[in-house]
């Protein structure tokens, strides 16, 4: 069932094109929160505060 899988995500461009898409938009989106980290660092230098914080989002954008 697998290689049958496989062949058809091939042969449809559709579904290819999509991934595609959806790689493409989660790596905009962890870019972004990467942005947003480095500006808040910036703004309110608080480790203990920011490691909070971090440790929120990691566990909200795996779930």
């Amino acid at each position: 069932m697998g290689g049958k899988k496989q062949s058809q995500f091939k042969a449809n461009p559709s579904t290819s094109l999509r991934t595609g898409l959806l790689v493409f938009s989660v790596q905009r989106s962890a870019d972004s929160v990467k942005m947003r980290k480095r500006l808040f660092e910036k703004t309110k230098p608080k480790p203990a505060f920011g490691r909070k914080s971090e440790a929120r989002s990691s566990k909200s954008e795996t779930g």
